[in-house]
């Protein structure tokens, strides 16, 4: 009898809670702004989206969207600002993604010290 009993505690110990899912609300990281950096200089494009707040020409996006950074040149490069955006060094052909979360104006520079400024305006309510 007692081996039973330990058997059941094992079996019911190693069976896991399979019911339990996170509770988090899944985020979507499809990029509003597609930033891509090569040995020219900086190019800005519309992403996957259809919010009419988002703009190429003058970059803008409201805070909360995503954009990702590319490195479409042919050598390894770094996009960074002064304090909130570092990609550290990608690859060609690597990417990353970014969320605007600071309103105003984001200047974002390569290793070669090109530039590309782009205003973060307040999410709509």
């Amino acid at each position: 009898m007692f081996v039973v009993v330990v058997l059941a505690l094992v079996l019911t110990a190693c069976s896991g809670d399979a019911g339990t899912e996170p509770t988090l609300g899944s985020i979507d990281f499809t990029p509003g702004l597609v930033v891509s950096i090569d040995d020219q200089g900086f190019e800005v494009s519309r992403g996957s989206t259809e919010d009419s707040a988002i703009s190429t020409d003058p970059p803008s996006a409201p805070s909360g969207t995503v954009i990702e950074i590319s490195n479409d040149g042919d050598r390894d490069n770094r996009v960074s600002n002064d304090s909130t955006v570092d990609t550290g060094v990608l690859r060609p052909g690597e990417s990353t993604v970014v969320v605007l979360t600071t309103d105003g104006d984001l200047v974002l520079r390569d290793l070669a010290g090109h530039e590309v400024t782009i205003t973060v305006t307040p999410r709509a309510a």
